[in-house]
């Protein structure tokens, strides 16, 4: 009774783990990033404030091995000298990150990326990062180049091909921006990061930690900022959906916050196309091949397997629809109670992604009735 899974949609993304994005933009966890990319079709916008300076990011995901996207960073307690009006510096920069294997039960998920690598390069770095989840949590170790890798904690691997990757240009990419920092990449010494984050019991929230490359003694226009620890600690809250809080305690002694809207690009051209919800008194399937074909069709979920156990239905599946797990939930507690005998008291999902558990909901079978019920006699009423 089981069917192919199928990838994850690109919705609902806000208190999942591993998909949050970084104070920088694009996947990550606060000031590092991680190997782990956003659905296909995801465009996330996202601000933060890390004093001195404010964030404004916004990151697509067109592929599923390609994440891309630009900022804009103000320099609060730096002028903006070709404006001449006293008004905060405005630097621009473009990043992209490239999957190069994907996570498996035992293998890491693997990335390769550039940050500011097409700007003025203020904040120009270059990273290798891998990533692996354990049930609720996900563990990311990396290394990184330039403004990732300015604690220096090892030095250049690539120093015996040639001496100039000993050290890195101090500016590239152009006064204005624009060019591509060729010159700079995998230049000069690199620093250890990595993390971790945590879902809670609570589903909303996230909690991080991690421990970044940057000593804050480099930054650029000789704006040094004090350190007084390497570890930073954040949290993500979903407030809906696709709408996401962070806030943080970064360098030891300066706090964060900020906000992601994500929108699933892919999907906003099926929302009429949706179908309606199956009737909860319909009459039952052939067999639960149907059902499990009704699952993915209606409720959106790919089925992997449908177990019984005493008065439970448990179905194990992936996301592939619905912003929301509930409303898939709810959806499918509609299939299943036309198909369960009497006797099932609970409907159980185990949602995961790519065989890995992300969490599980568990509905009592007459309070999913009552509920559903009640709404339709409320749409009756008009």
């Amino acid at each position: 009774m089981a069917t192919a899974a199928a990838p994850a949609a690109a919705a609902g993304l806000a208190g999942e783990l591993g998909t949050g994005q970084s104070d920088f933009g694009g996947v990550g966890i606060m000031q590092t990033p991680t190997a782990r990319m956003a659905p296909e079709g995801t465009m996330s916008v996202s601000w933060s404030r890390t004093q001195p300076y404010r964030r404004y990011n916004v990151f697509f995901q067109p592929t599923a091995w390609f994440e891309g996207g630009f900022r804009y960073v103000e320099v609060e307690n730096r002028e903006f000298a070709a404006a001449g009006d006293g008004r905060p510096n405005l630097d621009k920069g473009f990043d992209m990150k490239l999957r190069l294997l994907q996570e498996t039960r035992y293998r890491p998920q693997l990335a390769l990326g550039f940050r500011d690598v097409g700007g003025t390069t203020l904040f120009g770095g270059e990273y290798l990062a891998a990533s692996k989840r354990w049930y609720d949590l996900d563990v990311t170790l990396g290394l990184g180049w330039g403004y990732l890798g300015n604690q220096s904690d090892v030095d250049s691997p690539f120093g015996w091909v040639a001496e100039r990757f000993d050290e890195r240009p101090r500016r590239a990419g152009g006064d204005q921006g624009g060019e591509f920092a060729l010159d700079a990449l995998f230049r000069g010494p690199m620093a250890l990061f990595g993390g971790v984050e945590w879902q809670t019991p609570w589903q909303p929230l996230v909690l991080q930690l991690e421990v970044e490359g940057n000593d804050y003694a480099n930054e650029p226009q000789n704006n040094t900022q004090e350190q007084d620890s390497r570890v930073n600690l954040g949290a993500r809250l979903a407030l809906t959906d696709n709408l996401e809080l962070h806030a943080g305690w970064q360098r030891g002694n300066t706090a964060m916050a900020g906000v992601t809207w994500n929108v699933d690009l892919a999907g906003l051209s099926q929302v009429k196309r949706n179908p309606p919800p199956a009737d909860i008194n319909a009459p039952p399937r052939e067999d639960w091949a149907a059902v499990s074909r009704e699952l993915e069709e209606n409720a959106g979920i790919a089925v992997s397997r449908i177990t019984r156990q005493g008065r439970d239905i448990t179905v194990t599946g992936e996301p592939v629809t619905y912003p929301s797990l509930m409303h898939s939930e709810i959806r499918a507690g509609r299939i299943l109670n036309a198909q369960a005998d009497e006797e099932v008291e609970r409907f159980r999902f185990r949602w995961e992604n790519r065989g890995l558990g992300l969490r599980e909901g568990v509905h009592s079978r007459p309070a999913l009735t009552a509920a559903v019920g009640s709404a339709e006699r409320a749409r009756a009423r008009g």
